[in-house]
């Protein structure tokens, strides 16, 4: 009876386990689709009946469904949250991998020249305006509130939304009438899923989703906007993707416990960035749990490649599980590869990044560039650094260095040299990569230039599934056939064109019984013919044969994409009884025959964002001769629906066509890309610099202010005098005031002092090398080529003598048509007086709120001051508009300025990396009542950044957050005094080296802890401290305040001969007084900065700070506009 009591017992449990699985499992999944003539009313369920948007689609699938969405442009963003279940795998797939475009971006009309400026450019548009995208160079313009600011930052653009139009000046400062713009105008993310379970989205590309403000946190995206975005998801996987021109790339955030295991994998990320980047870019994890990035490429950013970022609450913590980046390349990033997170665990392996990496855990990469400033100590000895080699050529070591294949040939040094015996780097040696070249041997064994064989026909006899054979450059001459090959389908037969110069095949080219076979960079001078084969395919080929160029018969899933077709007579591709024909991303020059002839229309898979010489005769089906309209007219899903009419220009050299106008092919391809071939490590590395200039802003009797502009920051040198030898010289190159600041922009000031009146001087500029930023270090490039300076000199005469000084007027009701001379008179916007100021000058700043960047074009003397002051009651704010400012004031070569009385906010801590004021070969400088509010969204900059400065005054100044307050370095007589700094969030006074301690006075100023995370980072650098008051979180003699370890305020008092000591206390401020949440014995507390608004708020009143003078001195803000 037992027994049968416990099998009848287990026989319920058992069909009760299999009851729940049912009901947690769909017993029937369905099936939707999308396509572009579709309609939200329907019910989806065939693509006969498909919906019209992806956003429908998302929102009707549920656990085990599967949405697929066919070929198109679908515009606007696609969010949902709780998708998917944890049993069963949702999909949400593009019919045809890569030919779903979702964007959030749409074209920009036609731009003409604005009158009377440099380089800014008008358009019509009234929608929405985040950022605007240049196609042609795969750069981002991000928008700033000032019209003035377009011709001194080029890359920017102003939208004046109430008049309907849209300006901005091209990165280079090159015309923008022949390039082609789109405007992101959505400000969220492309795709965004928010606790999904087990959803896979593969063979989407999403582009020009961007923000012109932060993102709120509770978005989880760190502040920006992004192409795809997985939020607290936990086992999903994006792959076979792409994301460009937006803020960021694909991503994922598993903060949240029960996420993560998510995977990103062979994705492709380029072109992404925002002034909201931070520590993210092409591809990231973010606060990752046992996630992958893997068999993907992330190329020319605005920040990271290929990233984890894991914040340091999450490392104190212990968390997150481990994850990786694998196998991933990535190259043209200011940081190519980075794991932020030293006690993470995380590990990048077999990786190969071309720039700047960060990272404690490296196994088995390769890497041409370098480690971030030390990021180098957990390399692993199989980790391989190139620039560490001696006397490297990594041509003869790899398999196609230049085309970013880092696999070694079978004569490399580097096999066998890791760890016992282990090849270095990121791929350990196989016996499956061959070389040939003109000069080869046929007897030799292939696998290495030294050994390449010598006839194609050889060596095609020797591939096996899954070898690639690399071309040498030269010609050819004999055939290529390719012998019969049994399906591989994991494994395709590669054949590519090595290096950068050009191969050509003038022999006929056979394919025959073949599958998976791909053909690269190679040019064929003869017909290329494909029979009774599958899954070949042809990229970034040229075809030059007559008759027809590309025949294929009997063939399925013929791939041909950025191919270039030109001398052909009769049809550029030939398909006879073939199926499953792409075709994408091809200039076709039809002048004598059709692009395409096929005897059926239904041959073509997919064609589309090709390129047609002719719009008459594009294809012939048949007997049938179809224009380019009746292509989009009679099939407008599959067919060149995005293609156009564009008229190739060739050279009539013998052998090989060369396109002459490639200008009207940089972009149409898909998602942006160009049409024909295209590699875009070639083309768009081009090593130009375009300088406009020098010219005179003004001269006085004694000095003169000159400028010019260069399209990259570079470094120049300078020589000026009374003659044409031109004697005194000056190199301006950079200085860093604070790791890693780099206060260099692309317009160009230098003034001259203590000349002679009314004599003629010369002026000329050398280039000396451009300046890229790699983020974690400034790389001085000295091989760029020099466009538009004239090494003529520069000829200009002092005046006679000085006009007298003057005081001028700016107020927000003002007209920069008046003259400025009375407050009736005044001028609409500082950076106009800021034009017409001379030595002596006073500018008078009335009430209002001013998004202006003031850049100062004018030096100041001895004893002429050039001082801009609000007016006394006046409240002055300059306003960075969400961060589209990143200074208020720059003063770079300049003498002799006076700032005093401003309000200042919201600036961010971008790229330049300069402070809200900053500095650089500036002397002679005061700055007094400024209230520096760094609070917000965002990172907000420095008060003050000052590199090469001299005799610097800070006094009765207040910094609220910001990265950190101050950052000062290489500087002499600087005197920090009766200020206040409030909760940077690294260091409150930052410096970057190059002076003695006695160079920086630091005294009498109230200093708080910092940002509670950073607690271990100290306060102040290398500066002499004297009569400060500290107010910390912790106990005084458990603070290390200046330096690391030991560096107490006790430590520092007794080592350092000072007259009045430090003190660690609470200073009582004024608007915490009768808080009781705050009491007066207390630490410092995040909270207090809430009641921050003002000067008056921070007032001390602890009798000993007030007896010692410590803190603001309240008697010098009579006459300001303030709240008490």
């Amino acid at each position: 009876m037992l027994k049968f009591t416990t099998l009848k017992f287990t026989t319920l449990i058992a069909c009760a386990l299999c009851v729940s699985i049912l009901l947690a499992v769909p017993l029937y999944a369905t099936d939707y689709f999308v396509c572009t003539e579709g309609n939200d009313g329907h019910d989806g369920r065939s693509p006969r009946w498909a919906f019209a948007t992806i956003q429908k689609g998302v929102d009707s699938l549920q656990p085990g469904d599967t949405l697929t969405i066919a070929p198109g442009e679908y515009f606007g963003s696609v969010r949902r949250t709780g998708l998917g279940g944890a049993d069963v795998d949702t999909i949400i797939q593009a019919e045809i991998p890569g030919t779903v475009l979702m964007r959030g971006d749409v074209a920009l009309p036609p731009l003409r020249k604005v009158e009377g400026t440099r380089f800014t450019y008008v358009t019509d548009y009234d929608g929405d305006a985040h950022t605007v995208n240049e196609l042609d160079t795969l750069r981002i313009l991000e928008a700033t509130p000032d019209l003035h600011e377009l011709d001194f930052a080029p890359g920017t653009f102003f939208h004046d939304r109430p008049a309907g139009q849209l300006y901005l000046s091209p990165p280079d400062m090159q015309p923008a009438t022949a390039r082609r713009y789109t405007v992101s105008a959505t400000g969220t993310h492309g795709l965004y899923l928010r606790d999904a379970q087990r959803v896979i989205v593969q063979g989407l590309a999403a582009t020009g989703f961007n923000g012109s403000n932060f993102v709120p946190h509770r978005e989880g995206t760190g502040g920006g906007v992004w192409g795809m975005y997985l939020m607290n998801a936990s086992r999903c996987t994006i792959r076979d993707s792409y994301a460009c021109f937006n803020g960021r790339g694909i991503g994922s955030n598993s903060s949240s416990d029960n996420s993560g295991d998510n995977t990103i994998e062979r994705c492709v990320a380029w072109a992404n960035s925002s002034r909201y980047g931070g520590p993210f870019g092409g591809l990231t994890l973010h606060q990752p749990r046992r996630d992958f990035i893997r068999d993907s490429i992330s190329f020319l950013n605005g920040h990271k490649g290929v990233n984890i970022r894991v914040s340091d609450d999450a490392v104190q913590r212990g968390e997150p599980a481990r994850s990786k980046l694998v196998n991933n390349l990535a190259w043209g990033n200011p940081i190519d590869i980075r794991i932020k997170g030293a006690a993470s665990g995380h590990i990048a392996e077999r990786n190969v990044a071309m720039r700047a990496i960060e990272w404690f855990r490296s196994d088995f990469n390769t890497l041409a560039g370098g480690f971030g400033a030390g990021h180098d100590r957990l390399r692993s000895e199989d980790t391989l650094l190139l620039s560490a080699e001696r006397q490297l050529d990594v041509r003869q070591e790899f398999a196609d260095p230049d085309n970013f294949d880092y696999r070694l040939q079978a004569t490399s040094r580097f096999r066998g040299r890791g760890p016992s015996g282990t090849d270095q780097g990121a791929f350990p040696y196989q016996q499956n990569i061959y070389y040939v070249a003109p000069t080869g041997d046929d007897a030799a064994d292939g696998l290495a230039l030294a050994t390449a064989w010598r006839s194609l026909g050889h060596a095609a006899q020797q591939l096996q599934p899954g070898d690639t054979l690399y071309l040498i450059e030269g010609t050819y001459h004999e055939a290529l056939p390719m012998p019969p090959r049994s399906d591989q389908s994991d494994r395709p037969i590669h054949l590519r064109g090595r290096g950068l110069g050009e191969v050509v095949i003038q022999g006929a080219v056979s394919v025959q019984q073949t599958r998976h076979v791909q053909f690269e960079r190679l040019n064929f001078t003869s017909p290329v013919t494909v029979r009774d084969s599958s899954h070949i395919h042809f990229h970034n080929c040229r075809f030059f044969g007559e008759a027809n160029s590309l025949t294929a018969t009997n063939t399925d899933h013929l791939r041909v994409t950025h191919g270039e077709f030109t001398r052909f007579t009769e049809a550029a591709i030939d398909l006879q009884e073939s199926n499953h024909v792409f075709l994408s991303g091809n200039l076709f020059d039809n002048a004598h025959g059709p692009g395409v002839r096929s005897d059926s229309p239904d041959a073509i898979l997919y064609s589309d964002y090709n390129s047609y010489g002719s719009a008459d005769h594009v294809w012939q089906v048949a007997e049938r001769s179809w224009a380019l309209q009746d292509l989009q007219r009679l099939r407008p899903k599959l067919t060149d629906r995005h293609s156009q009419q564009l008229t190739p220009q060739y050279s009539s050299a013998a052998n090989q066509p060369i396109l002459q106008n490639p200008g009207s092919f940089a972009t149409g391809g898909p998602m942006g890309r160009p049409l024909g071939v295209y590699l875009p490590h070639v083309r768009y590395a081009g090593n130009q610099v375009h300088v406009d200039g020098p010219m005179v802003h003004s001269v006085t009797a004694t000095t003169a202010n000159l400028e010019w502009w260069s399209s990259r920051p570079a470094i120049f040198r300078v020589r000026w005098g009374t003659t044409a030898s031109m004697e005194n010289t000056v190199t301006l190159s950079r200085v860093s005031a604070y790791h890693p600041a780099n206060p260099i922009e692309n317009f160009n000031t230098f003034s001259l002092t203590g000349l002679t009146p009314g004599t003629p001087y010369f002026f000329r500029i050398e280039l000396l090398g451009v300046i890229d930023d790699t983020e974690d270090g400034i790389r001085e490039d000295l091989t760029a080529t020099v466009v538009g300076l004239d090494d003529k000199p520069l000829v200009f005469t002092t005046t006679a003598q000085d006009a007298s000084p003057r005081t001028l007027y700016v107020a927000a009701d003002g007209d920069n048509r008046r003259t400025g001379l009375t407050r009736q008179q005044a001028w609409r916007t500082i950076n106009h007086a800021a034009d017409q100021a001379r030595p002596g000058d006073t500018i008078l700043i009335g009430e209002g709120v001013y998004y202006e960047h003031i850049r100062l074009r004018t030096t100041g003397e001895q004893d002429a001051a050039i001082t801009f002051r609000s007016h006394p009651g006046e409240k002055v704010v300059m306003d960075g508009n969400h961060k589209q400012l990143q200074n208020a004031f720059t003063i770079f070569n300049k003498q002799h300025i006076h700032i005093d009385g401003l309000y200042v906010k919201d600036h961010a801590r971008g790229r330049m990396r300069t402070g809200t004021f900053g500095l650089l070969r500036a002397h002679h400088i005061r700055l007094t009542r400024i209230f520096h509010d760094g609070r917000g969204q965002g990172t907000d900059s420095a008060l003050l950044t000052a590199a090469a400065v001299s005799d610097l005054l800070v006094r009765n100044c207040v910094s609220l957050s910001g990265w950190n307050n101050l950052e000062v370095g290489r500087s002499t007589n600087v005197v920090i005094e009766h200020s206040v700094f409030v909760r940077s969030d690294i260091v409150s006074l930052a410096t970057g080296g190059g002076h003695e301690r006695r160079d920086v006075v630091v005294r009498s100023n109230i200093v708080t802890d910092n940002l509670a995370r950073k607690a271990g980072s100290h306060l102040v650098g290398h500066v002499l401290l004297e009569n400060n008051a500290f107010f910390l979180r912790v106990p005084e003699h458990d603070r290390s305040v200046f330096g690391s370890g030991r560096g107490t305020l006790a430590q520092y008092d007794r080592e350092h001969p000072i007259k009045k000591p430090n003190m660690a206390t609470n200073p009582q401020f004024a608007a915490l007084d009768g808080k009781e949440m705050f009491p007066a014995d207390g630490f410092f507390d995040d909270r207090m900065l809430r009641e921050f608004n003002d000067f008056t708020d921070l007032f001390a009143t602890n009798p000993t700070l007030v007896q010692r003078q410590i803190g603001l001195i309240p008697a010098d803000f009579d006459d300001m506009a303030t709240q008490r």
